[in-house]
C-alpha cells in the first residue's frame, strides 16, 4: 500500500536508576510517538523535554557525582563503581554496548567503598564498606552483612574471589599492623593468612597459578600460596590497586613508585615480580583499575571518568563519566531517534536519553546544525572563531572556516542548497558559505547587533533568527532580503530557535528571563510554554516534516561500482505491512571490508531508487555495533526486526570482481512511492539503485531496463540484470 513517509517511535524503557557517561538519566522515561519539545539548562546542566504546548515536562539528561573504585565483570558485560557523593554502590546493565551504558541500577548503600568482587555464577556482588563486609543480589536485593571488623579497629580493602573453591579473600588494617584474610563465600570460617602486613592495599588472586596477591601501600607487593604460606616480595612500589591477567601472565598496580605522594600511574609485571613496566599507559593518573583480560581490555577512573584502552595502550576511549556537565549546544535527528549535544564536550543519546556515546573529536560547541542525509554534523565554536564538521560519530572532524573576523554562534545547514549558515555576533552579520566552507557571503548586515540562534525554513526560503542586543526575533529571504520584525517586545536574551514548519510555529529560549516561549511563524500569538528554568540556551524540535529533507541526491550518484548480474524486487500489497522489497547485486566489482568501512561505528549507508533518472524513493541504514556484525574479514551483516524499513544487508568484499550485497525489508521504499508508480511505463526505464556510503561517497548501484522486467503490475515488480 502506499502512503506518505514516517518516521520510527522512538526507543523506550523504563529505568530505576540510570547513569550514562556521566550523566543521571530521568528514571521511568517513556518515549512516545508525539512530538516534542528539548531545551538544555545550563544552570541546571540539564537536558530536558516536554509535549508541544510545555506540559509533562521530564529530565532527559542530569549531572553526576563522580566515580571512583570500579569493577568490570567481564562475564556480563557489567561494571560496578562506587559513587562517593551518595554514598552508593552501582551497576551498569549493556543495553546499548559498554561506551553507551543504560539500565543503571542502585545495587547498596555504602559509607566507604574498600572493594568490589562479582560471583556471577551465583549471582552476588561483595562489597567492603568500612569494617564491613555486604554480599547482596546482583540487582541489590538481599542485602547482608557477612562479616564486621569494627571490634578490632579494623577496615576492610579490598576482595578478590574464588568462586571455584567458595573462598572471599581481602586484606584489612588492624591497628599499626594489617593482615591478609579469607572466609567461606557466606562470611564463615574467616582466618588470617599473613599477618604483620602494615598498611595493606588491595588483594588480587591467581587461581591457577595458586597465588593471592596484594600490596602494601608503604612500598611493597607481596604473593603467597593461596593458604598463606611461602609468603614472598615481588616488586618494591608503593601501590594500592592490584588485578591478575592470568592469561597474559601479568600484575598490574596503581603505584607512585618509592614516593609517598608521588603521581598515580598505572604499572605492571610479570607474575614473580620482573619485567617490571612503571608507566605503561603515560599520562594516565587513575583513582582505580579492573582488567577484562579476555578482551585484551584496562579499565581506570580518572577525576570521575571511567575510560578504557586495549593492553597494549590502543585505542582510549571514555565509557562514561561526567564529560558534559554544561549541555550548550543541540541538534536532533527524529527519523535517527538522536539526540546530540555538547558543552565543552559533545554526546550522542536517543531522543528518550536512554543510549549515550561520547563525539570523541568534538570540543566546546557552541551550536549544531545536523544534515542527517549526509550524517554530518556542523558546529561553531564562537571562542576560536571557527565552523566545523564531522560525521555523526564525531570523528575526522573538518576545520571549515577560521577566521579572526567571525565570531560564530548559532549555525544552520540547508543541504539541498549546499549552503551553511551562521550568525556572526563580532561582525553583527548573517553570513553563509558552501558546504566545504568556502565561497564566505554576507546575507544580513543591518538592523541586527547581536545575532545568536539561527533556523532555516526551507520550505518557504525563510532564514529565523534571535537577536540579544535589539531582543527581537526576525527573519528574511534566504538571500537576507526583505528582513521582517517577528517578534519585538517581551524578549530579553533570545538564544536558541526551532521551527515546526508544518505546525505553523516557531519555539525559542529566553535564557534572561528564564522562559522557552512560541508563537506563529509571523510572530503572532505568543505563549510561555516552560517557566522557572535556570539558563536555558539551545532548543529543538522532535517533529517529522510533511516533506522531509531527501536522503538522496535528485539525480544518480556518477561513478557507482557495479555488478555483473543483479536483482530487484518490489512488492506492493493493499496492507503496509505486506509491502516487500529485495535487491541484489552479484558478482560485484572487486571491493574490500575497508572500503566498506565500519557500520558498526560509524558508516551511515543511503538506499537510492530511481526512475528515469529521478529519485523516486530513499531510505537509510545506520551504524549500530548490535545490528551490524563483521563477516570475518570479508564484509559486514546487518539484521534488523523492524516492520517499516530495512531488515537484512549482507556487503560481502572480494578481490577478483565476485563482490555480493544483498538487501531486503518490508515497507520502507515501496511504501514511500507516489501513488500509480507501479506498474512502472516504458517512459519510467531504466530503474536504478544505488547504495551510497554517507561518509566516503563511494557506492555501488544496478539498473534495470524494460526487458530486464519479469513482472510489472500494479502489484509488484521484478527484474534480472546480466
Amino acid at each position: 500500500m502506499l502512503r506518505p513517509m514516517c518516521s520510527p517511535t522512538a526507543l523506550s524503557r523504563g529505568l530505576r536508576f540510570t547513569l550514562i557517561l556521566g550523566l543521571l538519566l530521568a528514571t521511568s522515561l517513556s518515549a512516545s510517538a508525539q512530538p516534542h519539545l528539548y531545551w538544555s539548562d545550563l544552570a541546571a546542566g540539564k537536558v530536558q523535554r516536554s509535549q508541544l504546548d510545555g506540559s509533562a515536562v521530564e529530565d532527559i539528561v542530569t549531572p553526576v557525582p563522580p566515580v571512583e573504585r570500579i569493577h568490570f565483570d567481564a562475564t556480563d558485560g557489567i561494571l560496578y563503581w562506587s559513587d562517593p557523593a551518595n554514598a552508593a554502590v552501582l551497576r551498569s546493565g549493556e543495553l546499548c554496548g559498554l561506551a553507551s551504558t543504560a539500565g543503571i541500577d542502585e545495587v547498596a548503600a555504602v559509607g566507604g567503598l574498600g572493594g568490589i568482587a562479582v560471583d556471577t555464577v551465583g549471582g552476588k556482588v561483595y562489597m567492603a564498606d568500612g569494617p564491613t563486609i555486604r554480599r547482596a543480589d546482583l540487582d541489590g536485593t538481599g542485602l547482608e552483612d557477612l562479616y564486621d571488623a569494627a571490634a578490632e579497629n579494623s577496615d576492610v580493602r579490598g576482595l578478590a574471589l574464588d568462586a571455584t573453591a567458595g573462598k572471599l579473600y581481602w586484606v584489612e588494617t588492624h591497628d599499626v599492623f594489617g593482615r591478609v584474610r579469607r572466609s567461606n563465600l557466606d562470611g564463615t570460617g574467616a582466618e588470617s593468612l599473613v599477618a604483620q602486613q602494615s598498611n595493606p592495599g588491595d588483594v588480587a588472586l591467581d587461581v591457577a597459578g595458586g597465588k593471592v596477591y596484594w600490596t602494601r601501600i608503604v612500598g611493597q607487593i607481596h604473593r603467597a600460596n593461596l593458604d598463606g604460606s611461602s609468603v614472598e616480595q615481588i616488586v618494591n612500589l608503593r601501590a594500592t590497586s592490584i588485578e591478575v591477567d592470568v592469561l597474559g601472565g601479568k600484575v598490574y598496580v596503581i603505584h607512585t613508585g618509592l614516593v609517598a605522594f608521588g603521581p598515580r600511574r598505572i604499572g605492571r609485571f610479570d607474575l614473580d615480580g620482573s619485567n617490571a613496566e612503571l608507566d605503561p599507559f603515560p599520562g594516565v593518573s587513575p583513582d582505580d583499575i579492573s582488567l577484562d583480560a579476555a578482551a585484551g581490555k584496562i579499565y581506570w577512573s580518572e577525576n570521575g571518568v571511567v575510560h578504557r584502552a586495549n593492553l597494549d595502550d590502543t585505542d582510549r576511549e571514555v565509557v562514561f563519566g561526567n564529560t558534559s556537565p554544561e549541555p550548550e549546544s543541540m541538534a536532533l535527528d527524529v527519523e535517527g531517534d538522536r539526540l546530540y549535544f555538547g558543552g565543552a564536550t559533545a554526546s550522542v543519546t536517543s531522543l528518550d536519553g536512554i543510549c549515550l556515546d561520547p563525539l570523541a573529536d568534538i570540543a566546546d560547541p557552541e551550536e549544531f546544525s545536523l544534515d542527517a542525509a549526509a550524517g554530518r554534523l556542523y558546529w561553531t565554536t564562537s571562542s576560536d572563531h571557527t565552523v566545523r564538521s564531522t560525521p555523526v560519530d564525531g570523528s575526522s572532524s573538518s576545520l571549515l572556516i577560521s577566521e579572526p573576523s567571525i565570531q560564530p554562534v548559532g549555525v544552520a545547514v540547508d543541504p539541498g542548497g549546499g549552503k551553511l549558515y551562521w550568525t556572526n555576533v563580532l561582525a553583527s552579520k548573517i553570513q553563509r558559505s558552501n558546504l566545504d566552507g568556502s565561497g564566505i557571503e554576507d546575507v544580513v548586515t543591518t538592523g541586527i547587533i547581536t545575532p545568536r540562534g539561527i533556523a532555516l525554513d526551507l520550505q518557504r526560503g525563510r532564514i529565523y533568527w534571535t537577536d540579544r542586543a535589539t531582543d527581537k526575533i526576525q527573519r528574511s529571504r534566504l538571500d537576507g532580503s526583505a528582513v521582517e520584525d517577528l517578534v519585538t517586545t517581551g524578549l530579553f536574551q533570545a538564544e536558541g530557535i526551532a521551527l515546526d514548519v508544518d505546525g505553523g510555529k516557531m519555539y525559542w529560549a529566553d535564557r534572561g528571563l528564564g522562559i522557552i516561549e512560541r508563537a506563529n511563524l509571523d510572530g503572532s500569538s505568543i505563549e510561555s510554554l516552560v517557566g522557572g528554568l535556570g539558563d536555558p540556551s539551545a532548543i529543538g524540535l522532535s517533529v517529522s516534516a510533511a516533506s522531509p529533507t531527501p536522503v538522496c541526491p535528485a539525480t544518480p550518484v556518477a561513478g557507482c561500482r557495479t555488478s555483473q548480474k543483479a536483482t530487484l524486487s518490489l512488492v506492493d500489497d493493499d496492507l503496509d505491512e505486506r509491502d516487500k522489497f529485495g535487491w541484489r547485486w552479484i558478482r560485484g566489482a572487486s571491493t574490500s571490508q575497508a572500503e566498506f568501512a565500519d557500520p558498526t561505528e560509524a558508516a551511515v549507508y543511503r538506499l537510492c531508487l530511481y526512475m528515469a533518472g529521478s529519485r523516486i524513493a530513499d531510505t537509510r541504514i545506520f551504524a549500530d555495533p548490535v545490528k551490524w556484525q563483521a563477516i570475518g574479514t570479508s564484509g559486514y551483516r546487518y539484521s534488523d526486526r523492524i516492520e517499516d524499513g530495512v531488515q537484512r544487508v549482507t556487503l560481502k568484499g572480494h578481490p577478483s570482481d565476485r563482490a555480493r550485497i544483498t538487501l531486503k525489508g518490508r515497507g520502507g521504499i515501496v511504501s514511500d512511492l507516489a501513488p500509480g508508480t507501479l506498474p512502472f511505463e516504458p517512459a519510467d526505464f531504466p530503474i536504478t539503485v544505488q547504495l551510497v556510503h554517507g561518509q566516503t561517497g563511494l557506492c555501488w548501484e544496478a539498473s534495470f531496463s524494460e526487458a530486464s522486467a519479469r513482472k510489472n503490475s500494479a502489484e509488484r515488480f521484478r527484474a534480472t540484470a546480466n
